[in-house]
Formats: C-alpha cells, sequence, structure tokens
C-alpha cells in the first residue's frame, strides 16, 4: 500500500523538462508529461537540510513535526496539492509569516541563493542585490501587502518553475496584472482550484534555491548546465505598493552572478515581466 504520504499524479506536466532540455538532457530523456510519485515527507527533509545548511535554522525547525501531519492531510488538501502537480507544479516547504518575515534582509539576501552551473561546473554566487530603499522598508516594516494571504503556520508553496512567467501574465501594466490575477482566479474557481495568489519576494528566493537544487538532484547525471529562473525575464510582485512608478520584481542577473530584487516600471507593458502564481496549503 502507498503511504498516505505519496501523492501519485498520472500524466503530470513534468516541472523540470525545460531545464533538463537546457541542461543538455535529450528530448526523448525527458517526457512533456509523467506520472510523479510525489514523497512529501522527503520533499519535507530535503527543503529542511537546505534550510539548515544556509544557515537559516528557525526555517528548518519551523519544519519539525510535519510528517505526522503529513500523513493525515485532508481529502481537501491532497486535491489540492494533486492539481497543481498535475499542472506542473513543484513543492516548497515555507515557513510561516512570522517567521518567514522574521529574516533580516541581510540574512535575507546572503543566505538564500540559487545554485548555477556554467560549463558543468558549479559557480559562485553573491549575495542577492538589494538596494532600493522602497523595497528594503516593505520588508523591513513588514508591510501589510507583503503579509497578506501568507498563513500563520507552516505551508507548502506550490509554484510552476518555468524560466519565464507565463506568457498571459506578461506585456501588461502591473494594474492590468491585477485584472489577470482575478481572471485566473474566477477560471480556478469553475475548476474547483484552490486560489492563487501573487508570488511574494521571499517565496521567489526560496523558490530560486530549492528548484534549482531539486533540478540537480532530478537530473541524475550532472548537467552542463541549471540557470536560475528569470535570466531573460522579471518577476513582478503585484500585489506590493509601488513608489515612482516602479513595481518590486526579482530576476536572475548572471552577468553580476546575483539575483536581483529591485523595481520594474509599473505602467509599461513589458514582454518580458510578469508575476508567478503562489497556490499555499498550510499544515
Amino acid at each position: 500500500k502507498t503511504p498516505e504520504f505519496v501523492i501519485t499524479v498520472k500524466d503530470a506536466l513534468n516541472p523540470y523538462r525545460e531545464a533538463l532540455l537546457e541542461g543538455g538532457i535529450s528530448d526523448a530523456q525527458t517526457p512533456e508529461r509523467q506520472e510523479v510519485k510525489l514523497d512529501l515527507v522527503q520533499s519535507l527533509k530535503q527543503d529542511q537540510a537546505s534550510y539548515q545548511s544556509a544557515g537559516l535554522i528557525e526555517w528548518a525547525q519551523s519544519l519539525n513535526g510535519l510528517e505526522s501531519k503529513l500523513q493525515n492531510l485532508s481529502l481537501e488538501k491532497k486535491k489540492i496539492i494533486e492539481q497543481e502537480i498535475k499542472d506542473g507544479a513543484i513543492p516548497v516547504f515555507m515557513p510561516g509569516k512570522d517567521i518567514q518575515f522574521g529574516l533580516t534582509i541581510e540574512r535575507l539576501t546572503k543566505q538564500l541563493k540559487p545554485l548555477w552551473i556554467k560549463d558543468g561546473q558549479s559557480q559562485t554566487v553573491a549575495a542577492t542585490y538589494l538596494e532600493w530603499e522602497h523595497f528594503k522598508n516593505l520588508i523591513q516594516t513588514k508591510a501589510k501587502e507583503l503579509l497578506a494571504n501568507v498563513p500563520v503556520k507552516s505551508y507548502i508553496l506550490l509554484t510552476r518553475p518555468t524560466q519565464a512567467p507565463e506568457t498571459r501574465t506578461c506585456d501588461k501594466t502591473t494594474a492590468q496584472q491585477l485584472v489577470e490575477l482575478q481572471a485566473i482566479n474566477q477560471e480556478r474557481k469553475q475548476q474547483k482550484r484552490a486560489d492563487a495568489y501573487s508570488m511574494n519576494p521571499h517565496e521567489y528566493v526560496a523558490l530560486q534555491k530549492r528548484f534549482t537544487e531539486r533540478l540537480s538532484i532530478q537530473a541524475k547525471i550532472p548537467l552542463s548546465t541549471i540557470n536560475p529562473l528569470d535570466k531573460n525575464t522579471w518577476t513582478r510582485f503585484i500585489h506590493l505598493p509601488l513608489a515612482d512608478d516602479l513595481v518590486p520584481s526579482g530576476r536572475w542577473n548572471h552577468g553580476d552572478r546575483q539575483l536581483l530584487l529591485s523595481g520594474s516600471i509599473a505602467v509599461n507593458p513589458n514582454a518580458n515581466g510578469g508575476f508567478r502564481l503562489s497556490v499555499r496549503v498550510e499544515i
């Protein structure tokens, strides 16, 4: 019998395919759709170990004792996870809002860094660049918009780790993107799926770290290339307040070997600027 914490999803979109192809895996070796057996306890332990090794002790400790809860997940929560995995999402275990946003900016930028492999060699990644005072102030003051809709308790973040934000979220002003998010949730409601939210910056840097690390494990053989997400694009945090017509955003700056948390022009539709969806399942 399959353990309760293992979720089997048939014909799921392969969330690693795009990155595996870029890394040198052949098309035949990485199907577009596949059966996924998601071991939630294994994913939990991997995320804990990653946070622990990065010195995020309180993030790792906040995930202690969740194994029994994962074995007793409600059918409703299992269904949410199944639906998102089928659509190409991956899970990232996240601490609740108090611990998540308790990080200082120094620790956020220095301790949550992605894996980057170029020409088969692991590369040095610098601290995340975050110098925009408006963005720093939102984090330091724990702005209500930053904390909105983030669970109090630890949760599973479910999101699609595409290299670029999904096309339908791009080439719009921030105001139009907020309308698009409403439209997406109307569709999700009709499909009887959970609400999705605009990804927050803490989730974004955690996703960058955990996706690239997981990718290296999924590949089974060394990859020639592992690029963090948004190498040519921006992810906008559209739920956060603007300043000087700029919206807080994130991307990978390979030239400077670092993630960049800065601003992009909110009133300009840009084909390279979209938003990412966060589906949150509190444990």
